[in-house]
C-alpha cells in the first residue's frame, strides 16, 4: 500500500491492522470500523518501539507492525499461488490487508493444483514411497505435481526427492529421467545409496560395531545430562517441605525459639481466610462485562486460584500451626474444660459466623450493579461492617493470643476507640442517606427492604449456624489432639505440616457444604456450580500438599525399612523388577508413538499402563532417599526391624537438621539445575540431533555428488541445506509437524492435543481454526490463532558460541516430522507417560520459537530447564515463547490436511502406516480433521480394500473418492482423493509374494523396526512401485494430451471411474447413504 493511500483503508484492511496490533500487544478495541479508532493502539506501538510520532498510519509504523504480527495463512497461500500459477495471479502489490478469501480460494480452484502426500511410517514408509516415486517418474507424472506434503518417514523420501531436484538445479524432468525404470539401465547412484543405508541408524550393526556403541554412548551421555538437570530440580523441590517442617518445629516446640509466633500464625490465618471469603463473594456474584452488573472481580480460573485458593491454603496451614498448642483440651457439656478465655463466653462461638457474613455481604454488594440512589447508603454500611470485623479481630487477639495481647493493648487502644466511634456514627449517616426525601420519591425504602433484607437475614442465619457448628467441630478436633505438654514433640512438626492444612481444608469444606445446604433454594444453580468447581480445586490443592509431604517424609523411611528387613537378593530382585517394569513402559510408550496401534489388546496392556505409575513412585522414593542422605541421614538401630523405629530415626534426623544445611543443599540443587539448564541445550542433548544427523546422512547424502564425509565419523555437513534454498522449487515441499497442545485451553481439542505446524521453503508456522475458547473470549483474540514467519529468518539467530543448528534446515524439518517417540505426542499423551519418557530422555521432538512471540528468530530456549519441565509435566501450549514440535502423525499422519487447506484438485495419498487389521485409523483421523477444522467433507469408500476371508488377500490396493469443496466454497468443483495402501492382492511379482510368505506381517511390519535388510528394502520398494503403477498408469495415459501434458480434470474423472465407488464420476452426485469413513 502506498503511504498516500493510508487515509482510504477498506474495512478488511482496518480489520487486519487491528489483528496485527492485537498480536503486537497494543490492545486495540474489539470492534473497529475506521482507522481513527486505532489511533491509541498505534500511538502505543510507536512509544514501545521508539518510532517518531505522526498522525494516523505511516510507512515506518506499518513496517514495524508487519514485523511484529507475522503473516496469516491467506498471505501464505497467495504467495504460493504466485509461485505455482504465476500466469493466473494478479500483479503483486504491497498491501496492509490479506487477499479477499473468496477470491483467493477461487484462484486456488482455478489453478487445478495437484498434491502428493507421503504418510508417516518410518523407513518402511520411505522405502514404499521410493517405489511410488519411481512409478510416478515412469509415467512422467512427477513433473506435474505441485505440492509434496510429507509426514515422518514420508518426509525421509520426500526430502531425498527435494534434495535430488535441488542438486539438478531445480530440473524435475532430469530427476524424473533418473528415477524412471529403464530396461537394462543401472540403478541411479542416489537410489543405490539408499540401499546401502537401509540401516540408517547404524549402517554397520553388530555388538562390536562402532555405530552401535555410538548410539548407546550418545544416549547415555545425553540422558545423564538431562537426568542430572531434572534430578537436581526435583530434589530442590523436595527440600521445600523440609524447610517448612524446620520452621514449624521451631514454632510448635515448647520453649522453642519461635514459639511466640503461634498466636500470630492463627491471626494471620484468620485474616487470609477473610480475604478468601471476600474474594469468593466478589467472584461468585460478579457477572461478565456484557451482562447487567459490574465486573468487580476477574472471572478467570487463574484469578480464583491466586485470590481464593492460595489464601485458603495459607490460612489452613497458619491456622493449624496456631491452634496446635491448644491441643489436648477435654470438652464437657458445661464448657468448664474449654480454654480459660472461653469460660462463660459462649457468645464467642457465634463470632465466626457473624464476621463471615459481614465480609461476604460487603463483597456481594460491591459485585452487584448498584446504580440506584441508595448506593452511598450501601457503601457506608459496608465501611461500618468492616469496622465491626476489625474490632472483633482485635478483641479476639487480646483474649486468645496471649503472646500478642500486651502489644495490642498498648498500641491499638486509640484504634479501638476510633472504631467504636465509627461503628456508632456510620449507621446514623447511612440511615440519613436512606431517608432522603428525594431518594424516597424515586424508590421507596420499604420497596428496597422487603425482599433484600429478608434474603439477607436468611443468609445471615444460615451462615451463622454453619460457622458456629464448624467452630464446635474445630474445638472437638483440638480435644482429640495430644497435649503438647505431655506428648513427645519428636514427630509433631512433621505430622502437623503434612496433615494440618488438609484437615483445615476439610473443615472449610464441611462448613461450606452445611451452609450451602441450609441456604438451599436461595442459591442459584450458577452459584452451586461455582461452589462445585471451587471445591474441586480445593481438593486438588489438599491432595497435592499431601502428596508432596508424603513423598518427602514417608517414602524414604519405607525404602530404608525394606532394605533393612529383607536380604540383599530380595532387594536386588525388587530393584530389577522395577527397572524391568520401567523398560517395558518405555517400550510400550515408544510403540504407541511409532505406530504399534490398531493391534488387539493383550494381557500385557495392563502392565504397560501401570508401568509409568510404578516408575513415578519408585523414582520419587529414590529422590526422597537421596535428599534425606544429603541433609540428614539417620543412624538407625532397630534390632527387630520395626517400621516405627526406622521412621522415628528418620524423623529425628530431619528435625535435627539445621536451617543452614537446608539452605546450602537447596542452593546447591537449584544452582546445579539452573547451570545445567543454561549450558545444556535441550535440543542438542536429546535424541533429536542423533536421529537427525543419521537421517540427513542416509537420505540427503544420497544426492550430494560432491560428498566428502569425515573419515572418522562419516558425516558431511554439506549433506543438509537450508529449507529456504528450495523457495522456487517444484514440487513445493510441505513438511508437516505437530504442535503440542497438551495443556491447551480449547475444549474441542481435549483429545487431539495437537495442531498442524507446517514447514515450507517460504513460510513456517501454524494457524488454528477459529473456534471459541471455553466459552470465554481470549484477551488476545484472533492473534492467538497463530501466524507464519519467513523461513529464511525463522529460528535463524544463534545463541552464544558456534551454533550450526541455527536456521531452518531441510534435515531439521524432516527429523521433526518423524519425531514419533516424544513425551508429548498428541492424542497418545498421558501425564505418567510424559514423566517416564522425559526422565529417560526418549525425546525426538524439538523446542522451536513461537511464531507469535518476539523470540521467533531464536534457535533454541536460552535456559532449557523450564521447557524440559513443561515437557515433563505436559504443559505444552501455544502461549509460551517456545513451542514443542514433534511427529506430524501426532496430529494427522497422511499429510492431506495441508493439501485440502490449499484446495488441491487432485490429492494422491500414500498411506503406509502400520495397519494390520485394516482399520484405516489414520485415514479416518484425516477425514475428521478436514471436516472439523476446514469444513471440507471427504467421501471415500474403502470397502474394496478389505481382506477376503477365502484367500487372505486384499480386494484392492487403492480407492478414489471425492473432496467435497462444492459444499464449502462458492462455485467450487469437487476434488479427488486417490488413496494408495500397501496391500497384497495376488498379482504382485514372485519376490514380493515370497517375502510375504516368509513374513506374514508384511507389508505392515512395526514402525519401530528401523533396521531394514536388503530383502526387506527391495520388497517394500517393489510393492510401492507396483501399487502406484496399477493405480495411475492407465488413468494418466487416458488423460495425456497431444502435447504431452496431462489434463487434470480428465485424470480426476478417470480415477473416479476406475477406483471410485459406483456412481462417483466427476460432476455426479454422491449416491445416498455413501459411507465417508469406514474405519472398523
Amino acid at each position: 500500500m502506498n503511504p498516500a493511500d493510508f487515509s482510504s483503508l477498506t474495512p478488511a484492511q482496518v480489520a487486519d491492522l487491528r489483528r496485527k496490533l492485537e498480536a503486537a500487544g497494543c490492545h486495540p478495541p474489539p470492534q473497529v470500523a475506521s482507522l481513527a479508532e486505532l489511533d491509541p493502539a498505534l500511538a502505543l506501538l510507536r512509544r514501545r518501539f521508539n518510532l517518531p510520532d505522526s498522525e494516523g498510519l505511516d510507512a515506518a509504523t506499518l513496517r514495524c507492525l508487519d514485523g511484529c504480527a507475522g503473516t496469516v495463512f491467506g498471505d501464505v497461500l497467495d504467495d504460493e499461488l504466485r509461485l505455482l500459477r504465476p500466469d493466473a495471479s494478479p500483479p503483486s502489490a504491497p498491501s496492509a490487508a490479506p487477499p479477499d478469501p473468496e477470491e483467493l480460494l477461487a484462484r486456488a480452484h482455478a489453478g487445478m493444483l495437484t498434491g502428493l502426500a507421503l504418510s508417516g511410517g518410518g523407513v518402511r514408509s520411505a522405502t514404499f514411497g521410493l517405489g511410488a516415486l519411481q512409478a510416478l517418474a515412469g509415467i512422467r507424472f512427477l513433473s506435474r505435481i505441485d505440492y509434496l506434503s510429507t509426514v515422518s518417514g514420508g518426509g525421509f523420501i520426500g526430502g531425498w526427492l527435494s534434495r535430488c531436484i535441488h542438486a539438478q538445479g531445480g530440473d524435475v524432468a532430469a530427476v524424473e529421467a533418473m528415477l524412471a525404470p529403464h530396461v537394462g539401465a543401472r540403478e541411479a547412484p542416489a537410489v543405490r545409496f539408499l540401499r546401502q543405508y537401509s540401516n540408517y541408524l547404524s549402517p554397520r550393526g553388530g555388538m562390536f560395531s562402532a555405530d552401535t556403541w555410538t548410539l548407546i554412548g550418545t544416549y547415555i551421555r545425553n540422558t545423564g545430562l538431562n537426568l542430572a538437570m531434572l534430578v537436581a530440580w526435583l530434589c530442590a523441590l523436595l527440600l521445600l517441605p523440609r524447610a517448612c517442617v524446620w520452621a514449624v518445629h521451631r514454632v510448635v516446640t515448647p520453649g522453642g525459639p519461635w514459639a511466640h509466633l503461634s498466636d500470630i500464625a492463627w491471626i494471620l490465618g484468620v485474616a487470609l481466610f477473610l480475604v478468601a471469603v471476600f474474594c469468593t463473594a466478589l467472584s461468585i456474584s460478579s457477572k461478565p462485562a456484557s451482562s447487567r452488573g459490574l465486573r468487580r472481580f476477574p472471572l478467570s480460573q487463574g484469578a480464583v486460584l491466586w485470590c481464593i485458593n492460595l489464601p485458603l491454603v495459607l490460612a489452613g496451614f497458619l491456622g493449624s500451626l496456631g491452634l496446635w498448642p491448644h491441643g489436648g483440651v477435654t470438652l464437657t457439656w458445661d464448657g468448664s474444660a474449654l480454654p480459660a478465655a472461653l469460660h462463660g463466653e459462649w457468645g464467642w462461638l457465634l463470632a465466626p459466623g457473624v464476621v463471615y457474613f459481614i465480609v461476604w455481604a460487603c463483597g456481594w454488594y460491591l459485585a452487584h450493579d448498584r446504580e440506584s440512589p441508595y448506593r452511598r447508603t450501601g457503601y457506608t454500611l459496608c465501611v461500618a461492617g468492616l469496622c465491626v470485623v476489625l474490632l472483633v479481630l482485635i478483641e479476639a487477639g487480646q483474649r486468645f493470643a496471649p503472646e500478642v495481647a500486651p502489644f495490642w493493648g498498648r498500641r491499638l487502644a486509640p484504634l479501638v476507640q476510633a472504631l467504636w466511634g465509627l461503628i456508632t456514627l456510620l449507621p446514623v449517616v447511612a440511615l440519613g442517606l436512606a431517608l432522603d426525601t428525594r431518594l424516597a420519591r424515586e424508590r421507596p425504602l420499604r420497596d428496597l427492604t422487603r425482599a433484600e433484607l429478608g434474603e439477607g437475614l436468611s443468609h445471615f442465619l444460615c451462615a451463622t449456624g454453619a460457622l458456629t457448628l464448624g467452630t464446635v467441630l474445630l474445638l472437638a478436633g483440638l480435644a482429640a489432639l495430644p497435649s503438647p505438654a505431655s506428648h513427645p514433640v519428636l514427630n509433631n512438626a512433621i505430622a502437623l505440616s503434612s496433615f494440618g492444612m488438609p484437615l483445615m481444608m476439610a473443615l472449610f469444606a464441611s462448613t461450606t457444604t452445611l451452609m450451602i445446604g441450609l441456604i438451599g433454594r436461595l442459591y442459584s444453580d450458577a452459584s452451586r456450580e461455582w461452589w462445585n468447581r471451587q471445591g474441586a480445586w480445593a481438593a486438588i490443592f489438599a491432595l497435592t500438599w499431601l502428596a508432596a509431604f508424603g513423598v518427602s517424609f514417608f517414602l524414604a523411611p519405607l525404602l530404608h525399612w525394606g532394605w533393612l528387613t529383607y536380604d540383599l537378593w530380595s532387594n536386588l530382585g525388587t530393584l530389577a523388577g522395577w527397572l524391568a517394569m520401567t523398560a517395558f513402559g518405555l517400550k510400550a510408550g515408544s510403540g504407541t508413538a511409532t505406530g504399534m496401534r490398531g493391534l488387539p489388546p493383550s494381557r500385557l496392556d495392563l502392565a504397560a499402563r501401570l508401568a509409568p505409575y510404578v516408575f513415578t513412585v519408585g523414582i520419587f522414593a529414590l529422590l526422597s532417599t537421596l535428599v534425606q542422605a544429603v541433609v540428614a541421614w539417620p543412624s538407625v538401630y532397630c534390632p527387630h526391624g520395626q517400621l516405627s523405629c526406622v521412621y522415628a530415626a528418620h524423623a529425628g534426623a530431619t528435625l535435627a537438621t539445621s536451617g543452614q544445611t537446608l539452605a546450602l543443599a537447596f542452593a546447591a540443587f537449584l544452582g546445579a539445575a539452573l547451570v545445567l539448564g543454561w549450558r545444556v541445550d535441550i535440543n542438542k542433548f536429546s535424541l533429536y540431533m542423533l536421529y537427525r544427523n543419521r537421517v540427513v546422512r542416509a537420505y540427503f547424502g544420497a544426492s550430494n555428488d560432491a560428498r566428502q564425509p569425515h573419515p572418522f565419523t562419516g558425516f558431511d555437513p554439506n549433506d543438509d541445506l537450508l529449507l529456504s534454498e528450495l523457495h522456487s522449487q517444484r514440487p513445493y515441499p510441505i513438511i508437516n509437524t505437530s504442535l503440542s497442545l497438551v495443556s491447551g485451553e480449547e475444549l474441542a481439542w481435549r483429545t487431539r492435543r495437537a495442531a498442524s505446524f507446517a514447514f515450507t521453503p517460504r513460510w513456517c508456522g501454524f494457524e488454528l481454526p477459529p473456534l471459541p475458547h471455553g466459552g470465554l473470549p481470549r484477551q488476545d483474540g484472533e492473534a492467538a490463532r497463530g501466524c507464519y514467519r519467513p523461513t529464511a529468518q525463522y529460528a535463524s539467530r544463534s545463541g552464544v558460541g558456534n551454533d550450526d543448528d541455527a536456521g531452518v534446515r531441510l534435515g531439521m524439518a524432516v527429523a521433526l516430522s518423524g519425531a514419533a517417540a516424544s513425551p508429548n505426542m498428541g492424542a497418545h499423551s498421558s501425564p505418567p507417560l510424559n514423566f517416564l519418557m522425559t526422565m529417560f530422555n526418549v525425546r525426538l521432538g524439538r523446542w522451536c520459537p513461537n511464531p507469535r512471540r518476539p523470540s521467533w528468530t531464536s534457535s533454541s530456549p536460552p535456559i532449557g530447564l523450564f521447557s524440559l519441565l513443561a515437557e515433563l509435566f505436559g504443559m505444552t501450549n501455544t502461549d509460551a515463547p517456545y513451542v514443542h514440535l514433534s511427529d506430524g502423525g501426532h496430529f494427522e499422519n497422511l499429510g492431506i490436511y495441508e493439501l485440502v487447506r490449499r484446495r488441491c484438485r487432485l490429492v494422491i495419498a500414500v498411506d503406509v502406516a502400520t495397519d494390520r487389521l485394516l482399520a484405516f485409523e489414520d485415514l479416518g483421523n484425516a477425514i475428521r480433521r478436514c471436516a472439523t477444522d476446514l469444513h471440507v467433507r471427504i467421501d471415500l469408500d474403502v470397502s474394496r480394500l478389505d481382506l477376503r476371508k477365502d484367500t487372505g488377500l486384499c480386494g484392492a490396493s487403492c480407492a478414489a473418492g471425492r473432496i467435497r469443496y462444492s459444499l464449502t466454497d462458492r462455485d467450487a468443483v469437487d476434488g479427488v482423493l486417490l488413496y494408495l495402501k500397501p496391500a497384497i492382492v495376488g498379482n504382485e511379482n514372485a519376490d514380493v509374494l515370497n517375502y510375504r510368505r516368509l513374513h506374514p506381517d508384511y507389508p505392515h511390519q512395526s514402525t519401530a523396526d528401523q533396521w531394514f535388510d536388503d530383502a526387506q528394502f527391495e520388497s517394500y520398494r517393489a510393492l510401492g512401485q507396483h501399487v502406484a503403477e496399477c493405480a495411475l498408469r492407465e488413468a494418466v495415459h487416458a488423460a495425456r494430451r497431444a502435447d504431452g501434458g496431462i489434463d487434470i480434470e480428465v485424470l480426476c474423472g478417470q480415477l473416479l471411474r476406475r477406483h471410485g465407488a459406483a456412481g462417483q464420476v466427476a460432476g455426479a452426485e454422491a449416491p445416498p447413504g455413501l459411507v465417508r469413513e469406514r474405519c472398523r
